[in-house]
Parts: C-alpha cells; sequence; structure tokens
C-alpha cells in the first residue's frame, strides 16, 4: 500500500487530514486527530495510480491549508486512449497558481458541467479544476492544461502553458 509522510501543519491541534486527487475532486479522510508530526498516511486505493495529491489539513477551528506531494510512484498502467465519448470539449485542465502570492485571491471559472465557481486560492497553493472560462486576480498565475478525461486531468500531471489572467 502506498503511504505518504505529512511532516507539519499550521494552525491548533488536533488536526484532520484528507488526500485528493489534484483536480480535488476526489477527497479521502485519511487521519483525525493528529496531534504529533511527522504522520504517515495509507492512500486510498481510488487515488493511488495518481503521481501527485493534494494534502488538505484542516485544524481544531476548521482552518484549511492544502500541501501537495509528487513523491508518489505508482505502478505504471497503460495511457487510455481518448474516444470522443470519453471527454467533454471545451473543458480544460486549469490551474490557479498563488505560490508567489503572501495574500489570499479570489478565481471563478466555469465548470465542465456549466455551472459557475468562484472561490480563493490561498498563499503557497495550487488548485487544479476542469472548465472553461477561467478568470482570476492579476496576482494569481492562470494555466490552462490539455482537456479533461472523464470529469478529471490526465495523469501524471501535464506541463501547462501560461495563459495571463484577467488584469
Amino acid at each position: 500500500m502506498q503511504t505518504v509522510v505529512v511532516t507539519s501543519a499550521v494552525g491548533t491541534p488536533p488536526f484532520q487530514i484528507s488526500l485528493c486527487d489534484v483536480t480535488n475532486t476526489y477527497c479521502y479522510i485519511v487521519a483525525v486527530d493528529v496531534t504529533t508530526f511527522p504522520t504517515t498516511v495509507n492512500v486510498p486505493p481510488a487515488i493511488q495510480s495518481a503521481n501527485t495529491l493534494i494534502i488538505k489539513i484542516k485544524d481544531a477551528y476548521y482552518c484549511e491549508t492544502l500541501q501537495t506531494t509528487t513523491s508518489l510512484s505508482p505502478t505504471p498502467t497503460p495511457t487510455p486512449t481518448i474516444t470522443p465519448s470519453s471527454y467533454i470539449t471545451n473543458c480544460n485542465c486549469i490551474a490557479f497558481d498563488n505560490l508567489s502570492g503572501t495574500l489570499d485571491y479570489y478565481f471563478s471559472l466555469t465548470l465542465c458541467d456549466g455551472s459557475e465557481l468562484s472561490s480563493t486560492v490561498f498563499s503557497g497553493t495550487t488548485v487544479y479544476y476542469c472548465g472553461n472560462s477561467p478568470s482570476a486576480e492579476p496576482e494569481v498565475n492562470v494555466v490552462i492544461g490539455p482537456v479533461c478525461v472523464s470529469g478529471s486531468c490526465p495523469s501524471p500531471p501535464p506541463t501547462y502553458t501560461p495563459t495571463p489572467s484577467n488584469p
């Protein structure tokens, strides 16, 4: 079984730790009432094939921080062939990158199902979604990747081409 070592957390213990895919679509609570670090958690089978995971850490006051891990070494699996029925046109992997910022910033996009999402990308983090028409504050780097497959970004995460965000 694959594991992830969480070396630290910010906030007030005890902590709840969840692991999510890079699109932040599939999240699994993997540890509760964590008070000491480092701590090792098991990667749920549903996301073990991912090369990158988001680690969500929620403190006693429900403040949430995000970390990413790329230290997973999944078992090689064949790359699926994309067929027209497995992807939605105009639905790309979109990353909102606030790694160089010191403040939290707003962003929005249209999700693949046509609904609108407006949220915050926290300082020092990158969030991933499948959708189109991204918009963000100038401090956020918006990158649009390849077409999403079955509602998810392809794995391993692609190399993105930066697209300037709306001022």
